[in-house]
């Protein structure tokens, strides 16, 4: 994802984070525009990003993130099969609206924003809640 002429050390000079964050970002495949775009702003605010495509996941492909963002998260079922085994990452929902907020939250999501949310916020607010990578 490294498209960035910025230097690493200035962009780990900036972050609010000790070691950078391991975020998976997963998305919709209709949405794989928006889902690069906010990989590529959470790598300039100093994450290690991987992104995947909902179609393109599958139970054996496992990975070990801090957090996983989903991008219109359904059910609490789909956020278990983005993780490995044993790994507790924190669950991000990115909705568009009070209905999605509420059904993202009663799926067990531990943070939900809003679509419109700026990486500097989300990062930001991943800053308060993943204290093991924290500053």
């Amino acid at each position: 994802m490294r498209t960035n002429s910025r230097a690493i050390s200035e962009v780990r000079a900036e972050s609010r984070f000790a070691t950078p964050p391991r975020l998976l970002v997963v998305a919709a495949d209709n949405r794989t525009g928006d889902a690069v775009a906010l990989a590529e702003a959470l790598e300039h605010q100093g994450a290690e990003i991987e992104v995947r495509f909902a179609g393109d996941m599958s139970t054996d492909d496992h990975v070990q993130p801090d957090a996983v963002i989903v991008a219109e998260p359904t059910m609490r079922e789909e956020k278990e099969r983005y993780y490995a085994p044993g790994s507790h990452p924190l669950f991000v929902a990115i909705t568009d609206g009070d209905v999605r907020n509420a059904q993202a939250r009663a799926a067990g999501f531990d943070l939900v924003v809003s679509r419109a949310v700026s990486a500097k916020s989300l990062m930001d607010q991943l800053g308060d809640r993943l204290p093991r990578v924290h500053i």
